[in-house]
């Protein structure tokens, strides 16, 4: 399977309305499995690890969430 397969479509909005089309994108993020993620990484359950919703940075094709972890790590 190629890499273009399992791509979402939403970023075929950036050239023309570039905020609606990232808004989009945000709600097909699953913040859990996001979370899940990074604790199974630290090793920790995931109710001590939280990721800010109203935190992030964007470019054009990505998105940095800034997690935070109950021994005030933040990643």
């Amino acid at each position: 399977m190629s890499v273009g397969a399992v791509w979402d479509s939403t970023f075929e909005g950036l050239s023309d309305h570039p905020i609606d089309a990232f808004r989009r994108f945000l709600k097909t993020l699953r913040f859990d499995e996001i979370t899940g993620i990074a604790t199974s990484f630290y090793g920790i359950n995931p109710s001590q690890c939280s990721l800010s919703r109203n935190s992030f940075q964007r470019g054009s094709c990505n998105v940095v969430l800034e997690l935070s972890f109950n021994d005030g790590t933040a990643g």
